[in-house]
């Protein structure tokens, strides 16, 4: 994991098209600005993670179904 140091203000450059930057501080809490092309999705883990488990049970269920015919 590479780790950056950033003040309130300044940015993180990712490739040629995304830049994160950092727009309050808080005692528990950052927020974050995210400059990224419409076809990036961007979701916190907490929801790609449901998401992803979602998908294999999906997955799951289609091949149970196949088999059970």
């Amino acid at each position: 994991m590479l780790v950056l140091t950033r003040r309130l203000g300044e940015s993180i450059a990712i490739g040629e098209d995304t830049e994160i930057t950092i727009l309050n501080l808080d005692k528990k809490q950052v927020d974050l600005g995210l400059e990224v092309p419409a076809d990036v999705t961007i979701n916190r883990e907490k929801v790609y993670m449901k998401d992803q488990v979602g998908n294999v049970l999906s997955s799951a269920s289609g091949v149970i179904n196949h088999i059970k015919e």
